[in-house]
């Protein structure tokens, strides 16, 4: 799913340019150092897509050392400004406790967003922890 989220954010590149379709030339090319110096520029100046990447390569170690809480914080950044797959990956880290306190009150809350955009994945983590907790998910 991430490959396809990634490969989706290079179709839509196109629209763009700068250090963020060059960051994604350097990503695609498997050059994920160069990738997290051009994504990190995007994301300074408030791109939610290179946030969104950024926060998936910390999160796997891509180009840079694996650190969850360096994930969740730009993972953070993007969900606020409504990116969906940064919503439904926030949610992820909260259910695992990854990068954060385990919370599946605050996973629910992501989920939901990502879920409202459309996001089936998302939807999919609703069921299950609806099933696994009801309690997380009364209103």
């Amino acid at each position: 799913m991430k490959k396809m989220i990634v490969a989706f954010a290079v179709l839509t590149a196109v629209l763009f340019g700068g250090d963020f379709q060059d960051g994604l030339k350097a990503y695609v090319n498997k050059d994920y150092k160069k990738a997290v110096e051009l994504f990190q520029k995007s994301a300074d100046e408030g791109d939610a897509r290179a946030q969104f990447i950024l926060g998936t390569m910390y999160n796997e170690g891509k180009g840079v050392k694996q650190e969850y809480k360096k994930a969740v914080e730009f993972y953070q950044k993007s969900a606020n400004q409504g990116h969906a797959e940064a919503q439904l990956n926030l949610g992820f880290m909260y259910y695992n406790g990854q990068g954060v306190k385990k919370d599946k009150i605050k996973a629910y809350h992501w989920w939901m967003k990502a879920a409202k955009q459309g996001i089936p994945q998302a939807q999919k983590n609703l069921d299950v922890l609806c099933r696994q907790s009801p309690w997380a998910c009364k209103k």
